[in-house]
């Protein structure tokens, strides 16, 4: 199960690092057990502390990597185990970047990584061509959350990993355009 979906902006350099980097994101679930008057400042300082590690394993790929094809693109996936003194559990955090941002899922420890990954690239694919990510950045994000929320319960249902094949893909490629058009 996905915990939490995450997109934010990326940032190469510290000297860019101005401002929120987060443009979006959704709870399924709490990656804490707390429930008491902090558990806000603690969910906040959780997203935090994951965006933070994403942007510096993107600007660690980044700086060590010798291919100029792949700088050019953009686009990176990764995964690692999270655990620290917020969060108690171990978790797993898969991430993939596209176009200067990050897509982030958290997700429990032995979840189904190769369904993650597949789920995890349609969202970023349809979410690149539903918001013109590559030609006016975060507007349309910003200005339209609930085209994402339509992308995600539709790919990622309550958090949930779905198996796909070829025609689910279909279908669900379906179910997301008659969603969209009833919205405009």
């Amino acid at each position: 199960m996905v915990l939490v979906f995450i997109v934010h902006a990326l940032f190469c350099n510290e000297a860019s690092n101005r401002g929120s980097t987060l443009k979006y994101w959704e709870a399924y679930a709490p990656l804490t057990k707390n429930i008491d008057d902090n558990c806000r400042n603690i969910e906040h300082e959780n997203l935090v502390s994951i965006i933070n590690r994403v942007n510096s394993e993107y600007s660690f790929r980044r700086d060590v990597a010798n291919n100029k094809e792949l700088i050019d693109q953009g686009t990176e996936t990764g995964i690692f185990r999270l655990k620290n003194s917020l969060i108690p559990n171990v978790h797993s955090v898969l991430w993939k970047s596209s176009n200067g941002y990050a897509f982030v899922f958290v997700m429990v420890a032995g979840e189904n990584i190769t369904s993650a990954v597949d789920i995890l690239g349609l969202i970023v694919k349809y979410s690149l061509s539903i918001f013109n990510m590559a030609e006016n950045q975060d507007s349309q994000l910003l200005q339209y959350p609930e085209k994402m929320v339509a992308l995600l319960h539709v790919f990622l249902p309550a958090g949930q990993l779905l198996f796909l094949n070829h025609r689910l893909i279909k279908q669900l490629e379906r179910d997301l355009n008659k969603i969209l058009s009833d919205k405009k």
